[in-house]
């Protein structure tokens, strides 16, 4: 449906204020018409009593196609919180899968649990699996849990990564780490075929469209290898299945040769499409504060080490640099105060796009960075789905950070400063990430009073904030929107419907 006309709507002026309109028209996709004086001829008039009509969402940053693929072709064990809960889906799944693949597990939990138990963790999946590989994910699939014979295969398959036993006992066992997920996803026997692949991006898109959210920034591919995810995207927009908007990033090792870092962007170009979008470069600089690999300027509370970073700072100053020409934004992965600092640093004297750059996660950052991120237009982009943890996230954060906890996830700070505020999950690192959950939590009071208002929250979910757009509706630009309940910022409420380019991809029942 291609031509309507939505009546009685709400809408948000460009200042994010409401205003009553009469008459939505949409035309060949396009909004034809806004405002009040309307020849309502139209066969196809939907009331819609007043609600609210909005710009759809963005997630920024995404890892597809998420979950999906466990959740259709392996293990989800994100909400296991006990050996119990393991046993119920493992007893549950045994018989399903000829690989058992899954993904979730949380280093604290396992530390907990095998520090107790009789059995190590390779004789616990061996029980379990005694006749069929298994590779089960961290949350952060950055570690990656085996038994016996899925490391007897991977050596076949000369797939090879360092054994971690730094919080797990017994990890050197059967726990590899970092960098085994990409060689894992791009073998045959162990990743996922193009049919399950297509499936899982299909309702991913699904998911997403009832949630509002119309496109999303994917940083890294989950579950299957880059190119290969471009390929079936671009064969998914071909045949007209693929709706969702995808801005697709290309994550560079700065120890990788300069050459090999050009050809994969140059050929990274090749896939864009209306729908699919080169926009940035992915940088990893360090890793998480549960693990102490965060890259902190003063130490842990609880180790004597500031964490380290990733890469080295003239090396990827330099590819940044020789990177200018192909003008990237740049997307750099950075959580302790001493990675974001050096990220700053980085974006501000090596990166000349026309494009804004974003440094991703953001838990710790003092004030003479944060400005120096507003003063070179350096977006921060946060999880609000983090803002709140339990009492367990909480006991590991001022574990490892003291009183530094206090200022953690520091949105308000940011703002305060100037900086421009973009939202993203992390999926699947956060599985319920529906944005109307998001704006909630970044809203909302809690202990380190880092709130933000809730109409700044939305800004930050909004889809065109990156590129600078109103957020007001413009006739002539293409039929993209959500309708809400009005009182969506004090209520718990639904996505009533997602429209893309004139095309009602979701409807609530």
């Amino acid at each position: 449906m291609n031509n309507f006309v939505l009546k009685n709507v709400n809408i948000f002026d460009n200042d994010l204020r409401i205003k009553t309109i009469k008459y939505f028209v949409i035309k060949n996709g396009s909004i034809s018409y806004i405002g009040n004086d309307y020849d309502e001829k139209e066969e196809n008039v939907i009331d819609c009593q007043n609600k609210l009509l909005s710009k759809p969402f963005c997630d920024y940053h995404f890892h597809f196609p998420g979950s999906k693929l466990f959740d259709l072709f392996g293990l989800n064990l994100v909400n296991c919180d006990s050996l119990a809960d393991y046993d119920k889906i493992f007893e549950q799944s045994k018989d399903n899968f000829d690989i058992i693949r899954g993904f979730g597990w949380d280093i604290d939990l396992l530390k907990n649990i095998f520090s107790n138990s009789v059995l190590t963790p390779l004789q616990y999946l061996d029980k379990w699996f005694p006749n069929k590989p298994a590779i089960i994910f961290s949350l952060d699939f950055h570690s990656c849990w085996c038994n016996s014979i899925a490391l007897k295969l991977l050596e076949k398959e000369k797939i090879n990564c360092d054994f971690y036993d730094n919080e797990i006992p017994f990890g050197y066992e059967c726990i590899l780490h970092e960098n085994i997920a990409t060689k894992i996803f791009n073998n045959k026997i162990f990743g996922f075929n193009d049919s399950e692949i297509k499936k899982a991006i299909l309702e991913s898109q699904k998911e997403l469209f009832s949630m509002g959210i119309t496109e999303i920034f994917s940083l890294m591919f989950i579950g299957v290898s880059y190119f290969n995810m471009l390929r079936l995207l671009k064969e998914l927009d071909n045949e007209k299945l693929l709706k969702l908007k995808i801005h697709y990033a290309y994550t560079i090792d700065v120890n990788e040769p300069f050459d090999s870092i050009s050809k994969n962007i140059q050929e990274s170009f090749l896939y864009e499409s209306e729908k699919l979008h080169f926009e940035s470069i992915k940088v990893y600089i360090d890793g998480v504060v549960d693990n102490h690999s965060a890259y902190l300027q003063e130490k842990y509370n609880d180790l004597d080490s500031f964490g380290y970073s990733i890469c080295d700072y003239d090396k990827l100053a330099n590819v940044i640099s020789r990177l200018k020409s192909y003008n990237l934004s740049v997307h750099i992965h950075a959580i302790g105060d001493a990675a974001v600092k050096m990220a700053t640093k980085i974006l501000k004297d090596c990166s000349n796009t026309n494009k804004p750059n974003i440094i991703a996660h953001i838990q710790l950052c003092d004030k003479e960075t944060m400005k120096l991120m507003a003063d070179n237009n350096i977006f921060a982009c946060l999880q609000p789905f983090w803002f709140y943890r339990d009492k367990k996230s909480i006991n590991i954060d001022r574990l490892r950070l003291g009183d530094r906890v206090k200022n953690i996830y520091p949105a308000k700070s940011l703002l305060d400063c100037g900086v421009k505020l973009l939202f993203g999950s992390d999926n699947p690192a956060t599985t319920n990430y529906a944005p109307l959950k998001g704006l909630r939590l970044a809203s909302n009071q809690f202990e380190d009073n880092e709130n933000i208002p809730f109409l700044e929250a939305y800004k930050a979910y909004c889809v065109g904030i990156y590129n600078g757009e109103d957020f007001c509706f413009k006739e002539g630009e293409n039929a993209s929107f959500i309708l809400l309940d009005n009182n969506f910022w004090e209520n718990e409420s639904d996505i009533l419907m997602t429209c893309v380019c004139g095309q009602f991809e979701y409807v609530k029942k």
